[in-house]
């Protein structure tokens, strides 16, 4: 049985002596985006403008005739651009492409999204990974018929029911250091380094950090680096608690 090929993706291109470079591979070509690695973020968008300037969206009222990649594409080039976090929903279109981008919106259907999930898992990605992938297909369908329709049908996109959250779980000292010590190897990932140190001496939900300032503010929380102390926003109600020196774990 043949390999599905990856899709357009990035890579790090390294040479001697040269400074390291993402190119974009695509069925053996390579196509440098000019973006070094410390600018992974604008790699992403000039993926993301690759994969769309790849497909010719047709117009048409049949589902057959209307292929997905055709439907990603639009929804790369229109509404991607103007969300919080267009390189998360860049990195879901990707798995998308790779497996939907020659099936027609008439192809989606319960069946094929249970033959996604099975795919993507064998990938070795968890499952919560496929289910957003999913929520993105969805998406985008819906963007589709409410933007350059309407289609006769929009076709329901099943997406795995999330297990329940865990409310007994917590990290370890060692799970937390583990994780900081990987997140540190990747230059992409540093800011997961300082997001859990800032939440395991604070206990600030993840959303909140996201939303600190280093001056008062009236949007977000704030740290009083001379008090040791982080300040809640004037606008809120709620209380925080002292917090400890910010240090590396061992």
């Amino acid at each position: 049985m043949s390999r599905r090929s990856k899709g357009p993706h990035l890579w790090l291109h390294r040479r001697p002596g040269y400074a390291a470079t993402w190119r974009i591979i695509d069925k053996g070509r390579q196509i440098s985006t000019g973006f070094s690695e410390a600018e992974y973020r604008e790699a992403e968008e000039a993926l993301a403008r690759y994969i769309a300037e790849k497909y010719n969206p047709r117009k048409s009222s049949s589902l057959n005739e209307i292929f997905i990649a055709d439907v990603i594409k639009v929804y790369l080039e229109e509404h991607v651009p103007t969300t919080k976090r267009p390189d998360f929903l860049i990195y879901t279109a990707e798995s998308i492409l790779n497996w939907w981008g020659e099936k027609t919106l008439a192809e989606v259907r319960k069946t094929t999204c249970e033959q996604y999930l099975r795919w993507r898992v064998k990938q070795g990605v968890k499952e919560s990974t496929a289910r957003h992938d999913l929520k993105t297909l969805r998406s985008a369908i819906n963007y589709y018929h409410k933007e350059h329709g309407p289609l006769p049908a929009v076709p329901a996109v099943t997406v795995p029911q999330a297990p329940p959250p865990r409310m007994d779980y917590w990290l370890t000292r060692k799970q937390v250091a583990d994780r900081i010590r990987v997140a540190r190897k990747n230059p992409q990932w540093r800011h997961i380094a300082r997001m859990l140190l800032i939440g395991v001496y604070t206990g600030t939900r993840p959303g909140a950090i996201l939303d600190l300032r280093w001056v008062p503010s009236s949007e977000g929380g704030w740290f009083d680096l001379e008090s040791r102390h982080k300040e809640a926003p004037a606008t809120s109600a709620h209380s925080c608690a002292p917090a400890a020196p910010l240090k590396a774990l061992a």
